[in-house]
């Protein structure tokens, strides 16, 4: 097997978000609008 570097960048929301009203919903269905942005810096 080659010799590979592997990186998995995902977005998610607090784990306990639905438990909190102050947090961002993570509950959608439909009529509702999705909308997630995500920014990475890297450096070296």
């Amino acid at each position: 097997m080659a010799n590979t570097r592997v990186s998995c960048l995902e977005t998610r929301h607090l784990p306990d978000s639905p438990n909190h009203a102050d947090f961002s919903s993570c509950i959608y269905g439909p009529g509702k609008d999705y909308s997630e942005k995500s920014v990475f810096a890297f450096s070296r």
